[in-house]
């Protein structure tokens, strides 16, 4: 008990109590990434909670509305590349859609994103953040000009539902395979994922 309170206590006076004045000296950066900082480029400096600098597997509830620039001719599939913004951070990953059914633990996998405004779950590695931080889902758009690189288009946004990696996404496949023996309700099947095609499609 006397080294959490001590623990504690040293916690309470590093930090800094709200409105006050501080002034931060950053250590080891080169000449050249100081003569890229403009003078008018506003610094922003944040702090981890704990577990903040560890990745999992992320759930994010997301939809459509007005303002997203998709184009619904061009499908977004499960795990194609996406950058997501949430909060101060922003990473790539390679998402999984599915269902976002309140009243079950088992959620039906999608293999492209729900459009015109429907609500669905999002599923990606990334670092741990806590409810309910905002998040934005972006694309990386076709070249648009020569000289121009690409740019980035809003395809969704919503909030985080949490990180858990036990949340269960089915996915429905079809299994070809040879029964054996057919007792009551089990059966016996020889010869399943014995094509390729069964291997890539379960996976």
């Amino acid at each position: 008990m006397d080294s959490e309170d001590e623990m504690e206590e040293a916690i309470a006076r590093a930090c800094v109590p709200s409105g006050a004045y501080v002034t931060i000296t950053l250590e080891g950066v080169s000449p050249h990434a100081y003569s890229r900082v403009s003078p008018d480029t506003i610094l922003t400096v944040v702090s981890l909670l704990p577990h903040e600098n560890k990745i999992s597997v992320l759930h994010a509830g997301l939809s459509q509305t007005s303002k997203c620039e998709a184009d619904k001719e061009v499908p977004i599939k499960s795990k194609d590349v996406l950058t997501f913004r949430c909060g101060w951070k922003t990473w790539q990953g390679r998402p999984i859609f599915s269902q976002n059914n309140l009243n079950s633990d088992k959620h039906k996998f999608e293999r492209f994103m729900p459009l015109d405004g429907a609500f669905f779950a999002c599923t990606m590695f990334g670092p741990v953040t806590y409810t309910p931080c905002p998040v934005l889902v972006f694309r990386e758009a076709a070249e648009f000009g020569e000289g121009v690189g690409k740019r980035r288009e809003l395809l969704a946004h919503g909030s985080m539902i949490g990180a858990d990696a036990d949340r269960i996404v089915l996915k429905r496949i079809i299994l070809t395979g040879y029964p054996t023996r057919v007792h009551k309700r089990h059966a016996t099947v020889k010869y399943m994922f014995y094509n390729p095609e069964d291997v890539k499609v379960s996976v």
